[in-house]
Order: C-alpha cells, then sequence, then structure tokens
C-alpha cells in the first residue's frame, strides 16, 4: 500500500512538474515581451511627469538666436525624453528578438514595432548633427543650462520663450 501511495505520488508530481514545464518558450516570451511594454509604457508616464518648464530668462540671457534656439531645443527634448526610456526601450526590442527566435512567423510584425524604436534613436542621431553644426560658443552657453538635460515641457517652455 505504502510503495503504490509512493508511486502515485511520483506519478502525480512528475505530472505536475511536467505540466509546469510544458509552458511553451513562445508564451513565456510572449508575456516576457508584455511586460516589457508594459514598463516601457509606466516609464514614459513617468519621463512626462517629471517634465518641467525650461528657465526662460537663463534662456534668452545666453543671446541665442531662435533659430539656433530652435535647433537646439529639439536636440535635447529628444536627448532627455530617450535617455529616460532608454533601458525600458532597449528591453522591448530585446524580448521581440527573443520572440522571434522562437516563433519566425511574426518576425514582419515583431520588425515593424522594433524599427518605431529604432526610428526615434535615429531622429536623435540627427537631431545631434543638426546641434553639433551650430557653433562652439552657443552650444556651451546652452550646455551650461541643467534643465535642457532633464526631461522638459517642450510645448509649455516654446510658448514662454516665444517660439
Amino acid at each position: 500500500m505504502i510503495r503504490i501511495l509512493l508511486v502515485t505520488a511520483l506519478v502525480i508530481s512528475g505530472n505536475a512538474f511536467s505540466e509546469s514545464v510544458q509552458i511553451s518558450t513562445v508564451q513565456i516570451a510572449k508575456d516576457d515581451l508584455v511586460k516589457s511594454v508594459e514598463a516601457l509604457a509606466e516609464q514614459e508616464v513617468e519621463c512626462k511627469e517629471q517634465a518641467k518648464k525650461l528657465p526662460v530668462d537663463e534662456i534668452k540671457n545666453t543671446g541665442v538666436s531662435k533659430s539656433e534656439l530652435k535647433v537646439a531645443l529639439a536636440y535635447f527634448y529628444m536627448k532627455s525624453r530617450m535617455e529616460c526610456v532608454q533601458n525600458a526601450s532597449f528591453s522591448v526590442v530585446a524580448k521581440m528578438a527573443v520572440l522571434d527566435y522562437f516563433q519566425p512567423e511574426t518576425q514582419v510584425e515583431s520588425k515593424s514595432a522594433s524599427k518605431l524604436i529604432v526610428l526615434d534613436f535615429a531622429k536623435l542621431v540627427e537631431l545631434k548633427s543638426e546641434y553639433m553644426s551650430l557653433n562652439k560658443a552657443t552650444r556651451s552657453k546652452l550646455e551650461k543650462i541643467t534643465e535642457l538635460n532633464k526631461p522638459f515641457d517642450m510645448v509649455g517652455s516654446l510658448d514662454d520663450l516665444g517660439l
């Protein structure tokens, strides 16, 4: 009787173990991707909540022209935004690649979604190139304004600066 109970217990625990192991790699990869997408969304909300208006007087006192200021603000805005969500964005791209590995038939959709994230980082490179075309003295004045390196309210700041 004890041997039957032991064998039954082993079979039941073996079945229970094999059922828990049978969660597919695709499902695990999907769950991981969903979690990373949710984390990215939460991080974006947090970044927006951190956004503050820029110090108008300090910026105006630099004497930077409106056209140069527009180039600089576009760059600093995108830079601070992308730095704020960078880790979460990279996680989403990595999780999509893992899912593609286990489920190749969805690679086209995953590639399109990854491309959206990559395009934001590519836009940052383009904006940096434009910013770097400003003369060094102008960049030096602006880089002293610490608030430009933190998330900021672009629309409100542009209004305040009359741009």
